[in-house]
C-alpha cells in the first residue's frame, strides 16, 4: 500500500500517494469539488494502489493558501494544467473537479501529457444548479461580497449535508476551516454559473470516462447526462450511493478508473 506524504508545493497542498515503480507510468490526478478538499479521496487513492496518485487542495480550499483577488474558475483550471504538465496523467474529478477536468482537457492550453479525464457527476456551465441564494450571481462572481456572507453560505451547506446536530459535533478547528472555504466556493458556483467556462463538448478529442450514482439528486445528474446526450465515452453507474460516492463507495470509483487507466495505459 502507497504512503501518503503530504508536501508544500507553493500554492497548492499536495498529497502524493507514491509506490515505488521500476518503469514510469501514467499517474492518476485526483480533483475533489466545491466545499471538499483533497484527503476525502484518502480511501479512493489507496485502493488504486500500485498505481501513483496524486490529490491536493484547490487554491482557497483546506490548507492551500487562501485565493487572490479575481481568481476563479480559470484559475483552478491552470493550476490543474501544471500539475499534469509534470508528467502523464490521468486525471479524475469528483463534482466541480470534473468540470475542471474537463475544461483543461477543452482548452487552448492543455498539456501533452494529459493522456484521458474521468469525470463523476460534474456540473456543466450549461446546465443550471447555482443556488437558492439571495445575492446578486453576477456580482458574487466578480468577488462582491463580504468573507462574513460567504461563510454563512458555507455554514448553511454544511448544515445541510451533515445535519444542524452534525455541524456542532465537529471541533471548533474544522468549523473555522470549513467557513473560511466560503469564499473559494461562492465564488467558483456563481462563475460557473455564469458562463465564465467555455466547455465546447463536440471538440473533445482525449479518451472521456464519466460517473454517476443511483440516489443522487437530479441537479447533480444534469451534467453527467448532457455527457452522455452529446459524447461517447466509457459510462458507469455506482449502486447504493449518492453523490458522495467517493466517500461512501470508493471500492466502485477505485475500480472505474483502474480499468480506464489500464485501457489507456495499454
Amino acid at each position: 500500500m502507497p504512503v501518503a506524504r503530504v508536501t508544500a508545493l507553493p500554492p497548492l497542498e499536495i498529497t502524493r500517494f507514491s509506490p515505488p515503480r521500476s518503469e514510469p507510468l501514467p499517474r492518476v490526478v485526483l480533483v475533489h469539488g466545491a466545499m471538499d478538499r483533497a484527503r476525502s479521496f484518502r480511501q479512493m487513492a489507496r485502493l488504486l494502489a500500485p498505481l501513483e496518485v496524486i490529490a491536493y487542495d484547490r487554491r482557497g480550499y483546506n490548507d492551500s493558501p487562501a485565493a487572490p483577488a479575481g481568481f476563479g474558475v480559470r484559475g483552478h483550471v491552470s493550476d490543474l494544467a501544471g500539475l499534469v504538465a509534470e508528467r502523464p496523467s490521468l486525471v479524475f474529478g469528483h463534482s466541480i473537479g470534473g468540470t475542471y477536468a474537463l475544461a483543461l482537457a477543452l482548452g487552448p492550453d492543455r498539456p501533452e501529457t494529459l493522456i484521458g479525464v474521468s469525470v463523476f457527476e460534474a456540473p456543466l456551465p450549461d446546465t443550471e444548479w447555482w443556488g437558492g441564494w439571495d445575492a446578486d450571481r453576477a456580482a458574487v462572481a466578480r468577488g462582491d461580497f463580504s468573507d462574513g456572507w460567504a461563510a454563512g453560505v458555507a455554514k448553511t451547506f454544511m448544515v445541510q449535508l451533515l445535519g444542524e446536530r452534525g455541524w456542532e459535533s465537529l471541533p471548533e478547528r474544522t468549523k473555522q476551516a470549513r467557513l473560511r472555504d466560503g469564499r473559494a466556493f461562492v465564488t467558483e458556483i456563481a462563475q460557473l454559473a455564469e458562463g465564465y467556462l467555455n466547455l465546447p463538448l463536440e471538440r473533445l478529442d482525449l479518451p472521456l470516462q464519466a460517473g454517476v450514482s443511483e440516489a443522487s439528486p437530479k441537479r447533480h445528474l444534469r451534467g453527467a447526462t448532457r455527457l452522455m446526450e452529446r459524447l461517447s465515452g466509457n459510462y458507469y453507474c455506482v449502486i447504493g450511493s449518492g453523490h458522495g460516492a467517493h466517500l461512501a463507495k470508493p471500492a466502485a470509483l477505485a475500480e472505474a478508473v483502474r480499468h480506464f487507466w489500464q485501457a489507456l495505459a495499454n
